[in-house]
């Protein structure tokens, strides 16, 4: 083989790599890749707890419209089942053909904060459903989608997003797939109990839910300063613009509270 082939060769090597997205940890230092799963389980366990709190939370948001009968129930458990379907699938595409950790933050940032809106929305939608009087089955199924579909979509998106940043190789995909799977379970099982048992005796159903979608924001922030600092990237300018946004939520709340 001549020397001019074996450059070509060599170029086109170069060439491949550099336009491979660098996905997973195999690359970092064992201190730097745990930096970087800890942004990722963070990101997984509270998207879990929070998605499991608003479920619960939901339930309290319809009833002055329709009820706590079988059919409301029914309809946000399926609502949130078909969301996070719908979730899991879309964040698979999203994730292999854009696999940075910035883009699972801003899905992140976006579901905390229609979460932290629904107080202010919420009760108007379903309250406008419920005066349409559509039926006891389309009513709150109706509203349940139209308040709670597009949150919960956004954190469905997280699991796949997370394996996908998570796995160095293939022959360890299972086990990522895994362990990422039962912190986002755990994660739910801690949302569910905290919200039914500590959350909404305590607090106005309002603030549960922006400090359900403020908790969000501010664990996206968290977690890109950790993987960013993990992989050496110059980040400060995405870090600060999502800082910005965990603080202008958190004056909000504190600022322009919601009744009960």
């Amino acid at each position: 083989m001549s020397a001019g082939s074996k450059a070509v060769m060599e170029n086109e090597k170069v060439s491949t790599a550099s336009a491979t997205p660098s996905v997973g940890n195999a690359s970092l230092d064992p201190s730097a890749a745990k930096r970087a799963a800890r942004a990722l389980y963070l990101i997984v366990l509270v998207s879990g707890a929070v998605l499991m709190g608003v479920e619960i939370a939901g339930a309290k948001i319809l009833a002055p419209g329709f009820g706590t009968s079988t059919f409301v129930w029914g309809s946000i458990i399926g609502m949130f089942m078909f969301a996070l379907a719908t979730g899991y699938y879309l964040g698979g595409f999203v994730a292999d053909a854009q696999p940075r950790f910035s883009l699972l933050a801003s899905v992140v940032i976006a579901a905390g904060a229609w979460t932290a809106l629904i107080p202010r929305l919420g009760p108007g939608m379903a309250e406008s459903i419920a005066r349409s009087d559509i039926g006891p089955i389309a009513g709150p199924l109706l509203a349940s989608f139209a308040i709670f579909f597009i949150p919960s979509v956004l954190m469905g998106i997280v699991s796949p997003f997370a394996v996908k940043l998570n796995a160095s190789s293939l022959s360890g995909l299972g086990g990522v797939a895994g362990r990422l799977y039962a912190l986002s379970t755990a994660g739910s099982i801690a949302g569910t109990l905290l919200t039914t048992f500590v959350l909404i005796p305590v607090l106005p159903l309002s603030s549960v839910l922006q400090l359900l979608g403020v908790t969000l924001i501010v664990c996206a922030v968290i977690g890109l300063a950790l993987f960013r600092s993990a992989h050496g990237g110059a980040t400060r300018t995405s870090i600060g613009v999502a800082g910005l946004v965990a603080v202008i939520a958190i004056q909000a709340w504190a600022v322009f509270p919601v009744e009960p």
